[in-house]
């Protein structure tokens, strides 16, 4: 599986999957994480449980 741990070791698959090189990546990187973390938090770790399973469809107008 490739990761950023490998692929920073080897630039120029980095540029080809990304189109950027380590540095802009780098720079990037940070607010992305502060991106993800943010909804992570907010639609998984701060969500109520579901009151239905997943797929739970009790509408009369149902095709199956």
């Amino acid at each position: 599986m490739l990761s950023y741990h490998l692929l920073k070791q080897h630039p120029r698959v980095l540029r080809a999957f990304t189109s950027l090189d380590p540095e802009e990546f780098e720079l990037l990187l940070i607010p992305f994480q502060q991106a993800w973390e943010a909804y992570m938090t907010r639609h998984y770790i701060n969500k109520k449980s579901r009151k239905r399973r997943y797929g739970a469809d009790d509408s009369p107008y149902r095709n199956s």
